[in-house]
């Protein structure tokens, strides 16, 4: 998991250097378009908010729930550390974490029998010198962009990043729920 992590945190720093002299023209070689994908935005909050119901047959919540608070402790280091809210009857998970050195999150993790909800918000960037902002005043359109429709790189980076560490997230969280097996014959 964490070796998972190392690559997404690599992912984004690459990102952020490249206006580094040594990187000019791998750029434009290999760029990435994910700054073109749409965010999705909280009708009601107006914030970023990736949310998406996962099946996981055979499970009941309660199943679910303890792989999800473990897969807590591993992703993020210590569960304990991270999580805000673990409501194990109610089958709910909510932690605050930081990915890399500057995005900082919040998942929610509810589960039901047979399923979980996942959601990623309250995304901030800490930007040093200015301290922690809000990923809708960075990285939302109004602000990728300069006066002539350039993406800007550093808002560019952090929504490549928010995007693909949002993907792995999920990906990692759903093959903890579903391939997590007991091992009592130790």
């Amino acid at each position: 998991m964490k070796p998972l992590f190392t690559i997404l945190l690599l992912f984004i720093c690459t990102g952020l250097y490249a206006q580094d002299p040594m990187y000019a023209g791998a750029e434009s070689k290999v760029e990435s378009k994910l700054y073109l994908q749409p965010l999705p935005i909280n009708s009601k909050t107006g914030k970023i908010e990736f949310q998406e119901v996962i099946q996981v047959s055979g499970k009941s919540q309660a199943e679910i729930h303890t792989h999800a608070r473990e897969w807590f402790a591993k992703a993020f280091v210590s569960a304990n550390a991270v999580l805000q809210m673990d409501d194990k009857d109610a089958g709910i998970l909510i932690g605050k974490g930081r990915l890399g050195d500057e995005i900082d999150i919040l998942i929610k993790v509810e589960s039901k029998d047979g399923r979980f909800r996942y959601t990623l918000t309250d995304v901030a960037f800490e930007i040093p010198g200015s301290g922690p902002r809000v990923a809708e005043d960075i990285i939302t359109d109004p602000h990728l962009y300069n006066k002539r429709g350039k993406p800007i790189k550093r808002p560019k980076a952090f929504k490549e990043g928010l995007i693909a560490s949002n993907a792995v997230l999920l990906a990692s969280l759903t093959e903890a729920v579903n391939n997590s097996t007991s091992n009592d014959n130790w």
